[in-house]
This record gives structure tokens, C-alpha cells and sequence, in this order.
């Protein structure tokens, strides 16, 4: 079966990848032509800018139905979760209310005791707002994580998680080490302001991803 190359764009994931495509990301991920991808990505929502994704050319399908009738066909598809947790000098967010808005849909609710809200979002969803309060505002980029191995990718879980890198350049620079000092100080790992593979394995965790 032939396969086309698809060369991923910021903010783009298998889920996204397929969507657009009309696949199921199953259908790309476990195709034995991205063993390789597969195995140095892992996840398959968080890919590099570059890497190559192979295709399988669809294959058509022919269903036999009687006619002069009405039929329905229902396309599978199977939507992306948008998880955040919230949190406030390193303290659960937690029963408050927010407005998240995602392709110009607006969804309601409340975090849970820890400070987590989970919604089901288009897999190509690429931006969106989440509104707290009455003057809080939270820009979004969806899909647009890095690999741990990654500087880049580094920089952007610690941002998320309050250890201010600036914006992500990709380069181990002063305020980067510092960033991630302070996280190996507050995980009892030894602040060398490297990230060792240690200290990738602990912000994965306390990342969530």
C-alpha cells in the first residue's frame, strides 16, 4: 500500500493530523511505517516541528444497501481532551468557575477540588481562551508542545508550571538554569540547572505530560 509523507507544522498531532485527513489517529500512529516516529515521540500529541508522518493512501470501502431507501452512515471519530490544571503559588485552584472558549464555543464550569478541568475539544483545535473571573484571561495554545528532550520543550512545562523561562528559545541560557534550579530545589533533585535526565523525568510527571 502506498504511502505520502506529511511533514508536521507547529501545533500539530497525530489526532489533528488525522482529523483533517478523515482518519482515525490509530489508523497513522500504529501503521508499521511510523514504528521509528513512534518510538522516539511516544505520545503521539506532542510531535517536532520537522518530523515525518506517513500516510497510508485511503482505501475505499463499498457497502451493499437496498434501494430507494434511506440510509445513515456515521463517521467514527474520536475527540481530543483538553486537560489544565490550575494552580495558585503552587495550591489547587479548586470550585472555580470559568468560561473556556475553544473555535468560538463557549463551555462553562467549575474546577474540581484540585484544581483540574477536563473537556472534550476538536482533535484540531489549535487555539482558545479560558476566562476567570471578570478580568482573567488565560491564552491557550493547543498542541504546541514540545518533546522533553527538547530545550524548547523544557522551557515550555516549566512556564506552565510557574518557573518563568521567558519565551521559549530552545538555547540553556542564565534564566532557563535558574528555572531550572528552582525546580530541582522544590523536587529534591540536585540543582544543577541541567536538565538531566532525572529532572526531565520528574517535570513529565508533575507536568502531567
Amino acid at each position: 500500500m502506498a504511502h505520502k509523507e506529511y511533514k508536521v507544522k507547529k501545533g500539530d498531532s497525530i489526532a489533528s493530523i488525522a482529523f483533517e485527513l478523515g482518519l482515525l489517529p490509530e489508523t497513522i500512529w500504529d501503521d508499521p511505517k511510523n514504528k521509528k516516529l513512534k518510538d522516539k515521540r511516544e505520545e503521539s500529541d506532542i510531535l517536532m516541528v520537522g518530523d515525518i508522518v506517513y500516510i497510508r493512501e485511503k482505501e475505499e470501502k463499498e457497502e451493499s444497501c437496498a434501494t430507494e431507501e434511506k440510509h445513515k452512515f456515521k463517521r467514527k471519530s474520536v475527540p481530543a481532551k483538553l486537560e489544565l490544571q490550575l494552580l495558585e503559588e503552587g495550591q489547587p485552584r479548586g470550585n472555580l468557575e470559568y468560561q473556556l472558549i475553544i473555535d468560538g464555543i463557549t463551555t462553562t464550569g467549575t474546577t474540581d477540588k484540585d484544581g483540574w478541568l477536563k473537556h472534550s475539544i476538536p482533535p484540531n483545535a489549535k487555539k482558545g481562551e479560558l476566562k476567570i473571573g471578570d478580568s482573567e484571561v488565560i491564552d491557550l495554545k493547543i498542541g504546541y508542545l514540545d518533546p522533553i528532550t527538547t530545550i524548547e520543550g523544557i522551557q515550555q512545562r516549566l512556564n506552565n508550571l510557574a518557573f518563568n523561562c521567558g519565551e521559549p528559545s530552545g538555547k540553556l541560557d542564565e534564566r532557563t538554569s535558574a528555572a531550572i534550579r528552582s525546580f530541582q530545589q522544590e523536587n529534591d533533585l540536585e540543582a544543577t540547572g541541567k536538565p538531566d535526565k532525572k529532572t526531565e523525568s520528574k517535570l513529565m510527571e508533575v507536568h502531567g505530560s
